[in-house]
């Protein structure tokens, strides 16, 4: 009886139970799906399509034509991207110091400055300055003779300022005595001098420098003044002989010139020709 009921709750096998009571088969995973696909990044090549027709060609070359101009646009624009790296170029030299001083705008005042004060001096020795040597001072003196005491009232006066000069040893003061140049190497070349400055200190030298010689050389009185009247006439130019002056034991200048300046304020005297001259011995 037992053996009968052990039979009866044996399971069934499979093959003989009924369809209702089976399991569901299982069945193979379904693999997932392809992602969307993703708009091509600025840039990118789009893929071509494979044209088809003559039509269909032409857009294609036209596209690609098209394309490239977009490619050359942006790379003008902003450079190629596969240039890869540039080589370093030296950072560019500024201007040199000097460029930079002149080129600046205190420089440019300076020079106009300059330029301004070069041309007021040249106007002022045009107009005002001293005299040309080459022409007789009473002409080149600017008015100043006509207004101003330069030189001395009287011929006499004139030649024996040369000899305090000299005395002095003021060469400068001395040659400004004389008229022009001409006069001035005239003087010079009577005393074997290459300029009448020159002159002026080789007679300074001849003066004994004992007491008093300079003062006697220096204040040299005339003992006579000769008068060529035949030969000048006119009153406003005397002759005047070295050989008339009591200079001392100093040397004798020879003879002078001497001519009022016209229209000069008192009637001013200046020496207008120099010559050699042998005194007598006593």
């Amino acid at each position: 009886m037992m053996v009968d009921v052990a039979d009866n709750q044996r399971p069934e096998d499979p093959e003989q139970r009924p369809e209702q009571s089976r399991p569901p088969a299982l069945r193979p995973p379904t693999p997932p799906a392809a992602p969307p696909a993703q708009p091509p990044l600025p840039g990118t090549p789009v893929p071509p399509p494979t044209p088809v027709g003559p039509d269909e060609q032409e857009r294609w070359r036209q596209f690609q034509e098209f394309q490239r101009f977009q490619e050359w646009q942006r790379s003008s624009q902003f450079g190629t991207p596969d240039a890869g790296p540039t080589e370093d170029r030296p950072p560019r030299k500024g201007k040199p110091l000097w460029r930079r001083v002149l080129l600046s705008k205190w420089s440019r005042r300076v020079l106009y400055l300059l330029v301004v004060v070069l041309v007021l001096n040249w106007a002022y020795q045009h107009y005002f300055g001293g005299p040309d040597e080459n022409l007789p001072a009473s002409v080149t003196g600017g008015g100043k003779t006509e207004r101003n005491k330069v030189f001395e009232f009287s011929g006499e006066e004139a030649v024996r300022k040369v000899y305090n000069d000299i005395a002095q040893d003021l060469s400068r003061n001395a040659c400004d005595r004389f008229a022009t140049a001409e006069v001035e190497q005239s003087f010079a070349d009577h005393f074997n001098a290459p300029d009448c400055e020159t002159a002026v200190h080789r007679l300074h030298a001849q003066i004994p420098k004992r007491t008093g010689a300079v003062n006697t050389f220096a204040e040299a009185s005339f003992l006579k003044v000769d008068r060529d009247t035949s030969a000048q006439p006119d009153p406003d130019a005397q002759v005047f002989s070295g050989c008339g002056l009591d200079t001392g034991t100093g040397p004798r200048l020879g003879q002078f010139t001497a001519e009022k300046i016209a229209g000069s304020a008192g009637g001013q005297w200046i020496i207008t020709a120099h010559s050699r001259e042998t005194c007598p011995t006593s």
